[in-house]
């Protein structure tokens, strides 16, 4: 989106939607770790929410910024092929 729309300001808007968001449902009662396996299948649905994806995505977005854009990417593409 960055490359296709700049002047939508995707990573500003980032902070605000997705951060922010992921902040929130991370100090209420219903929290839990992103790595949450579910214990039977009829589970997996509910492991798939707000928190796991807005938190993982701030985590990245965070790695991102300290270890560089071409880092990150090519630690996810190693990781994806194990």
């Amino acid at each position: 989106m960055e490359n296709t729309y700049p002047e939508f300001a995707p990573w500003d808007q980032f902070v605000i939607r997705v951060f922010q968001t992921a902040l929130d449902y991370d100090a209420s009662d219903n929290t839990h770790p992103i790595e949450n396996p579910p214990m039977e299948s009829a589970d997996i649905g509910g492991i798939y929410d707000t928190i796991a994806y807005q938190k993982a995505g701030s985590i990245l977005r965070m790695m991102q910024d300290v270890m560089t854009e071409s880092v990150v990417q090519t630690a996810l593409r190693n990781y994806v092929k194990k």
